[in-house]
């Protein structure tokens, strides 16, 4: 068996810095430091601002859309975060909790918009934020005062500033100011038009979609031992939490 010299091409490349962008990643709105002005698009169902909860820290899987989270679906991973859960409570550990934090899946926010004075060259994009910048945009959005954000007639820019964390301890900062005026989504209904046919699928950018089975599968991958159903599974005992329990409890202690 040949090494695949087409393959290390492309690593070198990545690792020179050179890799060429792929199509999602061009359609990723990645805020850079200072302002930028963007438009929240419409979507079919009425809901632009999705949440999606992912699996982060899975090694070279991540990141992975929960089944159980999102689907309603079995999700080993799931299954072995609320063991490690249920083990730290038990020994009072903040180790093991740490590490159990790691594995839960963690809720992540998308929407589609346009940065203005670059929707005819580049298009709708996706902007994913977290839960501050969530409560924000929902507040916003349901002022009397602006009406319909997104609307393709009479919607509201906004100015987002963006402003990276000033230690390893921090967080980037981000502030949305809507605009006193409203305005057309696009000088013409063509371009409009243009616009929304355009629209990338949101679930697409939150995560890798997987079957229960596929979780098992993974965490079979990154464990030492391999999985023990019998020893991870929920229902191994009646003093047992849900799920659901676990991470309750999980979002009161963070």
């Amino acid at each position: 068996m040949s090494i695949n010299m087409d393959k290390m091409r492309e690593k070198l490349a990545e690792a020179r810095g050179e890799k060429k962008k792929s199509e999602k990643d061009k359609s990723r709105f990645k805020p850079e430091e200072g302002e930028a002005k963007i438009r929240f698009l419409p979507t079919e169902d009425g809901d632009p601002f999705k949440e999606f909860f992912v699996h982060y820290n899975i090694e070279k899987h991540s990141p992975l859309l929960c089944p159980k989270r999102n689907y309603n679906e079995e999700c080993s991973i799931c299954d072995f975060a609320f063991h490690l859960w249920r083990e730290a409570v038990e020994s009072d550990s903040e180790d093991q909790k740490k590490e159990a934090r790691k594995y839960f899946a963690k809720p992540r926010y998308f929407s589609p918009i346009v940065v203005r004075e670059q929707e005819e060259e580049e298009g709708p994009k996706v902007y994913s934020y977290g839960v501050t910048s969530y409560k924000e945009i929902l507040e916003l959005c349901l002022n009397e005062e602006f009406g319909d954000i997104t609307d393709v007639d009479g919607g509201i820019d906004f100015t987002l500033k963006y402003e990276k964390a000033k230690s390893k301890e921090a967080f980037p900062k981000t502030t949305l100011t809507p605009s006193r005026k409203s305005s057309p989504l696009a000088s013409s209904k063509k371009l409009m038009g243009q616009i929304l046919n355009a629209i990338p699928d949101l679930e697409s950018f939150a995560g890798k979609k997987v079957t229960s089975e596929e979780t098992k599968q993974i965490l079979d991958e990154i464990m030492d031992d391999p999985f023990a159903e019998n020893k991870y599974n929920k229902k191994g005992g009646d003093e047992a939490l849900s799920v659901d329990d676990a991470i309750n409890s999980l979002s009161k202690s963070a």
